[in-house]
């Protein structure tokens, strides 16, 4: 009975964070990803709210999709050199424009909502760490870990998944797209 009292429903887990260098990029480039699980529980609808939002800016959702049997996976990169930011989910470079507002909003109220979500809610499953993470985290790459001894990869893994590193790099993505949004409206 103790283990259905702790159990959390968030409508988000396994929200992972990461900085890296996407090659080939231009030299001073830099992107952060965060990733998650959505699914529709008591507290949120996130799977059905993504659904519906990807639906309004195309005609093919499916696109959209981390792999086409994954849907529920979400990977958002912020991707910045010298040459401007640029937002991309699941892969996808989101242009800003009127059409595909829906979805800036929608990151920028996810992103708010991580922030500020209380620890106890942030459900990491250990067996996506160590299973999944790996080619999760950063969309189309996989994390080298041939440097890692195999019984620390656990250990190097789980620092991505840091409740306080992962609120903080969610902060990062809604000012990302705030920089966005400014430019675009032009303020």
């Amino acid at each position: 009975m103790d283990k259905v009292n702790n159990i959390t429903f968030t409508g988000i887990s396994n929200i992972g964070c990461i900085n890296f260098k996407r090659e080939p990029g231009a030299k001073g480039a830099l992107s952060k990803s965060i990733s998650m699980v959505l699914r529709d529980d008591l507290k949120g609808k996130d799977f059905s709210e993504y659904n519906q939002v990807l639906h309004r800016i195309t005609k093919s959702p499916s696109d959209f999709y981390f792999k086409p049997d994954e849907k529920n996976i979400l990977n958002i990169e912020c991707y910045s050199d010298r040459n401007g930011d640029v937002l991309m989910l699941n892969g996808n470079v989101i242009e800003p424009e009127n059409k595909t507002m829906p979805i800036f909003s929608y990151i920028a109220k996810l992103t708010r909502k991580i922030a500020n979500m209380p620890e106890k809610d942030m459900v990491v499953n250990k067996d996506y760490v160590n299973y999944e993470a790996q080619t999760n985290l950063i969309y189309g790459s996989k994390i080298n870990i041939r440097h890692v001894l195999p019984e620390q990869k656990s250990q190097f893994l789980n620092g991505f998944f840091d409740k306080d590193g992962v609120k903080y790099g969610a902060e990062q993505v809604n000012e990302f797209i705030q920089r966005i949004m400014n430019r675009y409206f032009d303020v």
